[in-house]
């Protein structure tokens, strides 16, 4: 029971587009510390030092950190990466693509994590490496980049799966069948972060079926909590909030698991 009471289980939401109330620092970029299953991770570092100042405010002692794990390699998830200090060399875990991109740029010591298949950073937490690609309603491309390094972390209750994602490059239904198949685990109860539904900006980068078969596919698998951010237009976001039970979250905000 004791272990139970000690055991504080929560996501810190360190970066994101928004910001929950003046107290903190907004960019365009993600960045979270996750405390889950007795392990402190980083995941993801934004484009500037905001993460830093954030964390300071919310009194998170990074230092704390025992894995460093990044989503993909865009700059608004790993620039600040390059530049961060902390008192001793941390593990980072990733693809191998996102260290080809970025390692050349970092001039300290860290222990590398190179995953070419699923990590288990604990028996209930799982970096996915590659998302298998199977639907037929999701585009496979970013541009011209397939993406391949775009992955995502599952953490493992007894009864439910909460996904995290970063932007969702390999799409989000890719990314949930995935994590269900690696898990052995039918049930998602959230899911959390980036969920790249585009519009506005890029156009038809998101389609309108694209669009409609990601709702459905929410609607059906029953998901408790929806917490799209990020990237994800608003007009999608209003289209979500009519049909799901979304939750819109910001910087410094909390989820308690």
């Amino acid at each position: 029971m004791l272990n139970k009471i000690l055991k504080k289980e929560k996501i810190s939401i360190l970066v994101e587009n928004w910001v929950c109330n003046l107290n903190f620092k907004w960019e365009w970029g993600l960045s979270m510390f996750i405390e889950f299953d007795w392990k402190n991770i980083l995941w993801d570092t934004g484009q500037t030092d905001i993460f830093l100042e954030n964390a300071k405010s919310m009194k998170i002692n990074l230092d704390k950190t025992d894995f460093i794990v990044l989503s993909h390699f865009h700059d608004d998830h790993t620039w600040w990466i390059k530049k961060t200090n902390f008192a001793d060399n941390k593990k980072i875990i990733a693809h191998p693509r996102v260290f080809k991109e970025i390692w050349d740029k970092i001039n300290w010591d860290y222990e590398k994590i190179e995953s070419e298949k699923v990590y288990e950073i604990s028996k209930n937490i799982f970096f996915l490496w590659e998302i298998e690609r199977t639907t037929d309603f999701e585009k496979w491309k970013y541009w011209k980049d397939k993406m391949l390094d775009d992955t995502a972390i599952v953490l493992k209750t007894k009864k439910w799966l909460f996904i995290i994602v970063g932007c969702s490059h390999s799409w989000i239904v890719n990314i949930c069948e995935y994590a269900k198949k690696v898990t052995n685990e039918d049930k998602i109860y959230w899911l959390v972060w980036g969920f790249h539904l585009l519009k506005m900006i890029w156009n038809d980068y998101s389609s309108d079926e694209q669009i409609e078969k990601t709702i459905a596919y929410f609607k059906e698998s029953k998901i408790e909590k929806l917490y799209p951010m990020h990237c994800v237009d608003f007009e999608i976001l209003a289209k979500m909030n009519q049909e799901l039970n979304i939750e819109k979250l910001a910087t410094g905000d909390v989820i308690r698991i």
